[in-house]
């Protein structure tokens, strides 16, 4: 190119190099954070689901638990119900009967059974409520371990 310029500009000159500078370093390290973030993104999303589908499942549960405790409360109403219904028509059947004696020597001749074989799904404390006894009662009777877990066929003595 010609340096000879004519005019009021005599005194510029046309740079050599361009005025826009790339930083190729700054630009660099954009490109980087962008990707960074991204992977973190990346992998923030399946955490993310997860957590909030475990809160729901939660719920789920919780929900669960609720609506069977509210069914097993309902049925143990109309258990008592019966049982109250049932004792009442025997409270009256008895005021009917003629001799009460007779009740006395039927009733001293039913016990409780000595033994009992333990059922599939019962526990101590069920046990102990079928024969109106307390748990430590039959540990002590049958001279369990202090963890009292008890086996489906096993037999245990009941006083």
């Amino acid at each position: 190119m010609q340096q000879n310029y004519e005019g009021p500009y005599k005194h510029y000159e046309r740079p050599s190099s361009k005025r826009a500078i790339i930083n190729k370093t700054g630009s660099r390290a954009w490109q980087v954070t962008v990707i960074f973030l991204v992977v973190v993104l990346v992998a923030l999303v399946p955490v993310v689901h997860h957590l909030s589908s475990a809160e729901k499942t939660n719920e789920r549960v919780v929900e669960l638990q609720k609506s069977t405790k509210k069914k097993v409360h309902s049925k143990l109403k109309k258990m008592r119900k019966k049982k109250t219904k049932s004792t009442v028509q025997k409270q009256t059947r008895k005021k009917t009967q003629v001799n009460s004696q007779d009740e006395i020597k039927t009733k001293k001749k039913i016990s409780q059974p000595t033994e009992y074989t333990v059922q599939t799904g019962d526990s101590l404390t069920s046990i102990a409520d079928k024969f109106h006894l307390t748990v430590d009662e039959l540990i002590q009777i049958n001279q369990l371990d202090s963890t009292g877990q008890v086996n489906a066929g096993q037999v245990l003595k009941l006083k």
